[in-house]
């Protein structure tokens, strides 16, 4: 089997790592032989994630849960991710930004649960989930595909989820979006006005605006971001606090 603490780095590069992982040929001889199909790969917030290895023709993959790594860990175009192998199909990662810098990461405690929101209609009454799983979301009972894909999304992240109305999209260049004010109050600070959304790559700055009646909206720049990715009426986006401080929110988009 592989020695104890060797090392392989990777270069994390969307088009081709974010469904599997190729780990390079060199690494494979090591194994002699005896390559597991199951591993778990550990972050540098302790944090671990069951990924399937497996052959394609020649190549070794992470394959079934890499992509969940890849969505928890935010992996960027970019990163710089150097993996440590530690016997018993453990490996340990450490995932370094395009600053070369050691990224922040999410680090559970087991003790709270992450609340999720989600708004099926502007004036809808939106309620915390009742799992105790982090990031498990409550059930959606209208019969609409983006919706029930979207109950199966997971985050270590506070995150809540928004089912795009008319009004929201980019169809009639809506110019704001509603979020959950009990979101805006819990997780982030009060008497900053600026946001960033992130998708992939890109970002985009947002105005927040806080209003008397406890109503918390996106406004100056929602409408650049609706345009640019198209976002159309029934689209649900899933908007995860990646950066607390700086009201950094990773978007993910599932079409209607």
């Amino acid at each position: 089997m592989v020695k104890r603490g060797k090392k392989f780095f990777k270069v994390y590069l969307p088009g081709q790592s974010t469904q599997q992982l190729r780990i390079p040929p060199a690494f494979i001889k090591e194994f002699n032989g005896t390559i597991p199909s199951k591993s778990t790969i550990m972050n540098h917030g302790r944090r671990q994630w069951r990924v399937e290895m497996n052959m394609v023709g020649n190549n070794l993959y992470f394959q079934n849960g890499w992509h969940k790594f890849v969505g928890d860990n935010t992996l960027e175009y970019g990163d710089f991710l150097v993996f440590s192998y530690f016997g018993s199909s453990k490996f340990y990662v450490k995932i370094f930004g395009k600053s070369g810098c050691l990224k922040e990461v999410p680090i559970p405690t087991g003790k709270t649960t992450q609340k999720a929101l989600t708004v099926f209609q502007e004036n809808q009454t939106f309620k915390p989930r009742k799992s105790e799983e982090r990031g498990k979301q409550i059930a959606i009972e209208e019969n609409d595909g983006a919706r029930k894909a979207a109950t199966k999304f997971d985050s270590a992240y506070p995150f809540f989820q928004i089912v795009i109305k008319p009004s929201y999209s980019a169809e009639i260049k809506g110019c704001f979006l509603n979020i959950p004010f009990r979101f805006f109050k819990e997780y982030m600070e009060k008497g900053k006005e600026n946001a960033v959304l992130h998708v992939s790559t890109k970002s985009w700055p947002v105005k927040v605006k806080i209003y008397q009646n406890r109503q918390a909206r996106f406004s100056m720049g929602w409408a650049a971001f609706a345009k640019d990715n198209t976002l159309k009426a029934g689209d649900v986006c899933v908007f995860e606090l990646i950066k607390r401080d700086d009201f950094v929110l990773k978007v993910s988009i599932v079409r209607g």
